[in-house]
């Protein structure tokens, strides 16, 4: 809930898509569920692919940001939109209630 409400104040919007490049953790579902729960989708990216690949994915996926684990925010920053490190939000004491953004079965996530 923290990170949903985060990606929501960093400007993401119901029908958009936000990647996401960390190595497999729960910090990777906390950040796909959140995603989600935005009303995003997410756009898995794999850190190991070439540069050329990952920037042709995040611009023919549309991302408006990525959340990239710390080792991976370097990397992440080339790809020319926002990054948001997935470890930050487990330190921040935000409110964790229930974002409660109506969702239907036309949005994007579903695809």
């Amino acid at each position: 809930n923290r990170l949903a409400r985060k990606l929501v104040e960093q400007g993401l919007q119901k029908g958009e898509a936000a990647a996401i490049m960390n190595d497999r953790s729960a910090e990777t579902v906390v950040g796909m569920l959140a995603v989600l729960k935005a009303g995003a989708a997410y756009v898995p990216l794999d850190p190991a692919l070439p540069e050329d690949r990952l920037r042709f994915m995040a611009e023919d996926s549309s991302i408006r940001m990525v959340l990239a684990g710390k080792s991976y925010t370097e990397h992440a920053h080339q790809l020319q939109v926002p990054v948001l490190t997935l470890e930050s939000v487990f330190e921040e004491s935000e409110a964790a209630d229930n974002l409660n953004l109506p969702s239907a079965p036309s949005d994007l996530a579903y695809i």
